[in-house]
């Protein structure tokens, strides 16, 4: 146990106990009951006069400049926005609050994202019954019907992952890793033409699908080998779907949807092509297609966690099986953009994600338990991620 005078500017003494990973505050208010505290990382511009630094700062010299646990004044927040984008402080712990705060559902992002989800199911139940997929209606969701609003960076992340996957999976799964697709590109600094086009391409790239009998998609059961060539054809199903209809011409696009199971080692189909025969489109496709795969729920499994499914794209990324430029990317930004995310643990309990190590694919987050305890997973090896928790289980 160990103890940190906390220096407050109204003189009165405070004592900061680590104990069980959490932080006490010894200063009992009113009621005589010690404070939970926990850490925060704040952006120097969001600092108030009165929050406590929750880690000591020191100047170039490895001399102490600010001590933990100092009350921030006007002098000292203008010092520390003079050398720091964000800094570490204390706030109060309140169980209610955290509960408040997990419910991450967006009711707007929400109510865009089911009207897109019954309009494009309307274009998929058409290219299913008529082989014909209207590529002027899917385009104009994208422009005028607010398809990239929905690709809002991290914000996008987090309700991706908590917005039930009700009725038609393979719809969902359209619209998640184009929204993915979208952020991708939003990472990759695209211009706003080639963005489009992208997120087209993740709206289209399992469209053939729908010339795959639903039994068969729907199956719960592992399939047979002859099944499996069968759902295999999707991909030059889809091509062939789309090659001649509005799309013709635009080769990004359909050798994306072409290509999207290729792998860099030739490992993939239809085609086992390598490395740059492959487009680019279709390297993007594969890394969201094989995130949000494993992290769907669907009839017959459940979702993974997001870091075990980092460790799988980290193996491919490794094996060259996927393209490391895009994949350590996203592996990166999808790591930074889950934290603050309420997760089950293997012991059944619920915790927030509190701290990502961003650059190590395969770290585990540190979390903090409703009881407002810190763990480190990476060195707490009896426990482990389950799932990521939507707003209805917290």
């Amino acid at each position: 146990m160990s103890k940190y005078i906390l220096n407050q500017t109204n003189q009165i003494n405070r004592f900061c106990v680590m104990e069980k990973r959490s932080y006490i505050l010894g200063n009992k208010g009113c009621f005589g009951m010690a404070e939970k505290y926990i850490v925060k990382i704040c952006k120097v511009e969001q600092l108030e006069n009165g929050m406590l630094l929750a880690k000591t700062i020191y100047d170039p010299a490895e001399n102490i400049h600010i001590t933990v646990g100092t009350a921030l004044d006007a002098s000292l927040i203008l010092k520390l926005q003079e050398r720091f984008r964000a800094v570490e402080v204390f706030e109060v712990y309140d169980d209610r609050k955290a509960i408040r705060d997990s419910n991450v559902l967006d009711a707007k992002y929400v109510g865009k994202y089911q009207s897109i989800y019954i309009r494009l199911q309307d274009i998929y139940i058409q290219a299913r019954q008529k082989k014909n997929v209207d590529i002027e209606a899917i385009e104009n969701l994208i422009e005028a019907g607010g398809f990239m609003q929905m690709v809002d960076g991290f914000k996008a992340i987090t309700q991706v992952h908590n917005i039930p996957r009700d009725s038609d999976y393979l719809v969902h799964h359209s619209i998640r890793v184009a929204i993915l697709l979208g952020v991708l590109g939003q990472w990759l600094k695209m211009n706003k033409e080639i963005l489009r086009e992208l997120v087209l391409t993740g709206l289209l790239y399992e469209i053939g699908n729908t010339q795959i009998p639903q039994e068969i998609l729907d199956n719960p059961r592992t399939l047979t080998e002859e099944e499996t060539k069968q759902v295999q054809q999707h991909a030059m199903l889809g091509f062939e779907l789309l090659r001649y209809g509005q799309l013709k011409g635009r080769d990004e696009i359909l050798f994306g949807v072409l290509q999207h199971h290729e792998r860099l080692d030739g490992s993939g189909y239809p085609g086992g092509m390598r490395e740059d025969n492959i487009c680019e489109f279709a390297r993007m496709i594969a890394i969201a297609d094989t995130y949000d795969a494993m992290a769907a729920q669907k009839i017959y499994l459940q979702p993974m966690s997001p870091f075990a499914i980092f460790n799988i794209l980290a193996d491919d990324i490794a094996e060259k099986k996927l393209d490391a430029n895009y994949g350590v990317l996203f592996v990166e930004n999808m790591r930074r953009a889950l934290n603050g995310n309420w997760v089950c643990l293997s012991d059944d309990s619920l915790a927030k994600i509190i701290y990502i190590n961003e650059k190590d694919m395969r770290a585990q987050p540190i979390v903090q338990t409703q009881g407002g305890e810190f763990v480190d997973l990476n060195k707490d090896k009896a426990l482990s991620i389950i799932r990521l928790l939507t707003e209805d289980k917290v």
